[in-house]
């Protein structure tokens, strides 16, 4: 018989993805796309806590779950194992929206929008839209706005994401 000796040149990176320092992201939704430190796209993988094969050499990170992201530079050495744990700094905000105060919820068609908080330019970027109710946005830390719009009702809150925690949002559309 004959015996072949194969060596991958290669290292193991376990990655733990965070909200913060205390808090784990949850099992499904992070994504992880690696690419090479030229820039090339190495691969993807999900979940919070990816264990993955490596050749030896620099690569980058990006770690994303909806709208946060974050990209960190890691090395690998031959033979090692290598623990990465990677701050995504997100946080979440829950959405629920009534046609009155202490009314009857919104139905499914009801649309959902995150905006990032106007700025100098006195303008909001739209970061996404969700429809129905009790909607979970995740984004990084931050000032925000959620707009609610039903038909030809609509209406603004504003609300600050803070990271590893989730934000209940009470929006009143004040409609009947």
């Amino acid at each position: 018989p004959t015996t072949l000796d194969v060596n991958l040149n290669a290292g193991i990176v376990s990655f733990q993805g965070m909200m913060d320092e205390s808090t784990a992201l949850p099992k499904d939704g992070p994504t992880w796309v690696f690419h090479k430190s030229d820039g090339t796209y190495y691969g993807t993988t999900y979940g919070a806590t990816p264990k993955n094969l490596f050749n030896a050499g620099d690569y980058k990170a990006k770690l994303s779950m909806g709208a946060a992201e974050v990209e960190v530079a890691f090395a690998v050495v031959a033979g090692e194992t290598k623990d990465m744990v990677v701050l995504l700094g997100s946080g979440m905000a829950r959405v629920n929206a009534t046609y009155s105060q202490g009314g009857e919820s919104v139905p499914d068609g009801t649309a959902v929008e995150l905006y990032k908080a106007a700025g100098i330019s006195g303008e909001k970027k739209w970061i996404t839209t969700d429809y129905g109710n009790n909607k979970v946005f995740q984004a990084p830390a931050g000032e925000y706005v959620i707009v609610v719009k039903l038909n030809l009702a609509e209406a603004e809150v504003p609300v600050k994401i803070i990271a590893g925690q989730e934000v209940p949002v009470a929006v009143n559309l004040n409609a009947g």
